[in-house]
């Protein structure tokens, strides 16, 4: 005689409620963190690309040339998304550097939609990348 045990079936029971109510935590938890790397990772490829911006647009590079640096950190998917702001002393908007008198300081902003960055990974539970940028800027000498 094969008799199951009454203990056997809520222990069984007791299994599948536990992992059906640990199991979105967990995949909350686990899908935060790698939306987590993916934005800091942005976030530093962001920082590389606005410090040689910033260092070619102080010897006065044209703006295309400053484009395709940006392109080369960033990548060609990235780049098309990023804004490149180049702004002189007073916080006025340059469109090229070679507009601002040497020994100025040139300040280069790069601004990202942080859904460029990473996927919207935890969307379905309220926390959403939408509307949110990443900003990065850095000021140099005009040389």
């Amino acid at each position: 005689m094969n008799r199951l045990h009454p203990s056997r079936h809520i222990r069984f029971g007791s299994a599948t409620l536990e992992t059906l109510l640990v199991f979105p935590v967990l995949l909350i938890v686990v899908l935060g963190g790698l939306e987590l790397g993916l934005l800091i990772h942005a976030r530093h490829q962001l920082w590389g690309a606005c410090r040689e911006v910033g260092r070619r647009a102080a010897l006065g590079q044209e703006p295309a040339q400053l484009r395709a640096t940006l392109e080369q950190y960033l990548g060609p998917g990235k780049s098309v998304d990023a804004e490149l702001s180049l702004l002189d002393e007073q916080g006025r908007a340059v469109v090229r550097p070679a507009e601002i008198p040497p020994g100025a300081p040139v300040t280069v902003v790069l601004r990202l939609p942080a859904t460029s960055a990473a996927p919207d990974l935890l969307r379905w539970v309220g926390f959403s990348l939408q509307g949110q940028i990443l900003e990065v800027h850095t000021v140099w000498r005009r040389e």
